[in-house]
């Protein structure tokens, strides 16, 4: 069913790593053919780089501009490209589906086909929120436990070594060495002076600093196309290093 003209969508986008920082441009050609599809005047886009999903929505920069954007120009829906790119926590998603509506506002997501302006749309939604916070948990525990086993015994999992460790082969096995260049940064967010600092910030000291990730320099190629990876720390990666318990135990002992 075609939107009630004058319909204006604005469209949203993210993307916290590199890798995803890449894809902005397409998320935001998709949203606009969806918008083109809908007869509707488009608003934005509205693009957060280098925000982490974990990230509350109206706490994000870019849907502040984009809400009032929305409310000056009359703006009826938000574009979603993929429901990840707004919402990883069920009760976040949930919460700013009901706070929008107040406004007036429905979420129009492509990579589920639907929209909250109807019963079945709300009610989709609330079911694939639950369902992709569970897959985040269940990603993060696995990740977590991969990682506790290869700093314990020293061995690798996977093609790449985390950060605070490189790889050596060792007797003809391939192993984990310590790095220790990386492992002070890493005692600097757990337990230094960027312990107390909020992610963004702490992300902010270490690309002013200089320091860069363990991908800094890397050439990744996507569909054809290549591009190096600068390095620059996210939220994400630093939160990652800060909500990582068994990090934290292990760099506590050895300090």
């Amino acid at each position: 069913m075609k939107l009630k003209a004058p319909a204006k969508l604005a469209i949203y986008v993210r993307g916290s790593t590199e890798e995803q920082q890449n894809t902005l441009t397409a998320q935001a050609d998709t949203a606009r053919k969806y918008a083109e599809w809908k007869e509707a005047s488009v608003l934005g886009p509205f693009i957060d780089s280098g925000v982490s999903g974990s990230t509350p929505f109206f706490e994000r920069p870019a849907v502040g501009a984009m809400l009032e954007a929305m409310q000056c120009e009359g703006g009826t829906g938000i574009i979603l490209p993929k429901l990840y790119r707004g919402f990883r926590d069920t009760l976040d998603c949930l919460f700013t589906c009901a706070e929008l509506k107040k406004r007036g506002i429905d979420l129009h997501i492509l990579d589920l086909n639907l929209d909250t302006s109807t019963e079945i749309g709300e009610f989709v939604l609330t079911v694939m929120a639950a369902v992709a916070r569970l897959e985040n948990r269940r990603r993060s525990t696995r990740q977590k436990d991969a990682f506790a086993v290869m700093r314990r015994g020293a061995k690798l999992c996977g093609k790449n070594a985390p950060y605070g460790w490189d790889i050596a082969e060792i007797g003809g096995v391939r192993t984990l060495v310590v790095n220790h260049r990386e492992q002070a940064i890493l005692a600097r967010l757990v337990h230094g002076d960027l312990s107390q600092l909020s992610a963004n910030d702490a992300r902010r000291r270490l690309n002013a600093e200089g320091i860069t990730t363990k991908q800094a320099g890397q050439t990744i190629t996507r569909k054809g196309q290549k591009w190096v990876v600068e390095g620059k720390w996210t939220a994400a990666a630093v939160l990652s290093v800060k909500k990582n318990p068994r990090l934290a135990q292990s760099l506590a002992a050895a300090a």
